[in-house]
Order: C-alpha cells, then structure tokens, then sequence
C-alpha cells in the first residue's frame, strides 16, 4: 500500500511535471477509492462552490462518469490494459483532487463572488493538463496531441453539459 504522502508527489509530478501516472501502484481497491472520492467531492463542490441543485449535480455526474467510460473506451483497443488502469486511477485522483480544492475553496463564492469563475478555471486548466499527461502516458503519443484531445474532449462534454442544463432549466425551472 503506497502512502498518502507519496500519491500526493506522484500527482504533484503528474499535473505539473509531466510525470507519468506509473508512479502510483495499481490496485483495484484504490481505483474504487478515487471513484468514490470524486464522487464525493464533486457532490460537495458542486452544492458548496458553484450552488448547483441537485438535478443539476445529477446531471453533472452522469455526464462525467459516461464521459469517464466512453474515452475508456475509446482507449481500449490502442493502450494496453495496465497503461489504461493506471491512467484511469491517476485521472480519477487527479479529479478528486481538483474537486476537493473547489470544496475547500468555497468560502470563496460568499467572499468574492467575482474570484469564483477564474479560481474555477485554473483549477480546471491544472486538472486538464494532468488529464493530458495521463493520456500522453496512455498514448505513448506527444504532448501537443494529448493536450488537444483532452481540450477537445472536455470543451464537447461540457457543451453537452450547458445544452442540457438549459433544458433542465426550461423544463423545471
């Protein structure tokens, strides 16, 4: 079992270094943990960070768990399996992580309501570029090439996410 602390550098390496995802053993366990934990924070930072209802918050979760699994698998026929377990486990850290900042950060939106976007969208850029350093691992690919799927990726999910969160808003609000 790898310590707390050790993970922590492992992402710290990935998000701003470039480091490879491989840096965090494997396991099962700690791929359900960083589900669960993304789950969870994301849940809170949603609520807390950006006051979402909770449809809303469904919503967010079922887009990005499907968009969790369909880029999985998209992967599965070009990345081997443990290359693509470890980027699974590193991304889903890597998110719970950026949600667990927005979740601590929110005092922010009651402070400074106009700190709650940028706060939001550096975190965010810090998430998407370990996401791109996980799928470059993945990959085995350039920099520049993981760095515009993941935008490409992100930018198509999050459309779908407003597309959707205006029809919520038109039908129950």
């Amino acid at each position: 079992m790898q310590s707390f602390p050790s993970v922590a550098r492992a992402l710290y390496r990935i998000v701003f270094r470039g480091g490879s995802p491989q840096r965090i053993h494997y396991a099962q366990r700690n791929l359900l943990g960083a589900m669960a934990a993304f789950l969870l924070f994301a849940c809170t930072s949603l609520r807390f960070y950006f006051q979402f209802g909770y449809l809303e918050i469904g919503l967010f979760l079922f887009l990005a768990l499907s968009a969790i699994y369909i880029a999985a698998a998209l992967l599965t026929r070009r990345v081997p399996r443990i290359r693509l377990r470890l980027m699974l486990q590193a991304l889903l850290l890597i998110l719970a992580l950026a949600m667990l900042l927005l979740t601590l950060l929110a005092p922010i939106t009651r402070l400074a309501p106009a700190m709650t976007i940028p706060v939001a969208i550096g975190i965010a850029g810090c998430a998407l570029l370990g996401a791109s350093n996980c799928l470059q691992f993945a990959l085995a690919t350039t920099r520049l090439r993981s760095i515009t799927s993941i935008i490409v990726f992100s930018v198509i999910t999050a459309v779908l996410f407003t597309i959707l969160r205006q029809l919520l808003h038109t039908l129950y609000g």
